[in-house]
């Protein structure tokens, strides 16, 4: 749920078709991962949760470097994440 692009959280379950966007999108997710060492929206403990704030255009806020564990998340690196979580299909 955490890595699922918001589209594939309007499908009937089960019933979603992944493609590059939506890929695309989980990228973003598991670079934000790989940074803080925590999974997208972490402080939120129910998926269903984290699938409303995803449909309704809520993402993670940029982390500090101490939020990344001592590593520096460039300007550059977050705008690539941030647009891999564009709201908008055609936009990633």
């Amino acid at each position: 749920t955490r890595w699922m692009a918001p589209e594939l959280h309007h499908s009937p379950l089960g019933t979603y078709q992944t493609c590059q966007e939506t890929d695309i999108y989980a990228f973003g997710c598991t670079c934000y991962e790989v940074f803080t060492r925590h999974p997208p929206f972490f402080n939120i403990l129910q998926d269903v949760s984290v699938a409303s704030e995803v449909v309704k255009g809520c993402r993670p806020s940029q982390p500090s470097t101490v939020d990344c564990h001592g590593l520096c998340l460039e300007d550059d690196m977050w705008r690539l994440i941030v647009t891999c979580w564009s709201q908008e299909q055609c936009d990633r």
